[in-house]
């Protein structure tokens, strides 16, 4: 949009199209605003400029708006994609609550030199109303905020405990000596019998007897053999 000096104009200036075309102007303002109603479209433009800087222009010798902001902001408003004049006007407002609250924040800095707290919450109230804004007219098209869904699966793990014991020969356990092993059991002969039953060596009684010892003071006694 560019801005043009009229004598006849009531601000000695009117916007004007930057295209050769004029009708594909008009029609591009007409979605910008999402309205065919050519008042409607007026209207809004013209508060689009009232939200905008003005500049003093030395030829004219008079204040117009600012041409960068006037794009700027309706730029702004065409990325909102106002479906009806409605949406149009909450797009607006976002607009006005958005160069409000840039203006306080800078405010708010004092140029970082310390943080102004009424200024500062000024600033915050005016981006709480930007975001109902912003939600009343999402809601309006029926396209809420997707909300997130957190799910949690909970698994059962059992362990098992299995002991096994390892009976290692001496050479496979270092030569640790925790007991006989069976090689060493087999190679040990077994002791001489005198009979193919294997009992045990019978003993004399003499011999037994030698094998006890006596108590001092004491003959060995013999048994007295029957007459």
């Amino acid at each position: 949009m560019l801005i043009e000096v009229r004598d006849d104009g009531d601000d000695g200036w009117e916007f004007v199209s930057p295209w050769n075309d004029e009708e594909l102007h008009e029609i591009h303002l007409h979605n910008t605003f999402g309205t065919r109603s050519h008042a409607a479209t007026t209207a809004f433009l013209g508060e689009v400029g009232k939200l905008c800087r003005r500049d003093f222009d030395h030829d004219i010798q008079q204040w117009k708006i600012n041409e960068t902001d006037l794009n700027a902001a309706l730029d702004w408003i065409a990325s909102i994609e106002p479906r009806n004049p409605i949406e149009a006007a909450t797009a607006l407002q976002m607009l006005a609550l958005h160069r409000m609250q840039m203006s306080l924040s800078r405010g708010a800095l004092n140029s970082g030199g310390m943080v102004m707290t009424r200024e500062a919450a000024l600033a915050g109230k005016l981006s709480q109303r930007f975001a109902m804004l912003q939600a009343s007219l999402r809601d309006g098209r029926g396209t809420r905020k997707p909300i997130s869904r957190q799910s949690i699966k909970v698994s059962k793990e059992t362990h098992h405990h299995q002991h096994i014991h390892v009976h290692r020969r001496d050479q496979q356990n270092d030569g640790q000596p925790h007991g006989p092993t069976d090689a060493l059991i087999d190679q040990c002969a077994a002791l001489p019998s005198p009979n193919q039953a294997g009992d045990g060596l019978p003993l004399p009684s003499d011999e037994r007897e030698a094998r006890v010892p006596h108590s001092r003071g004491q003959e060995p006694r013999r048994a007295k053999g029957k007459g």
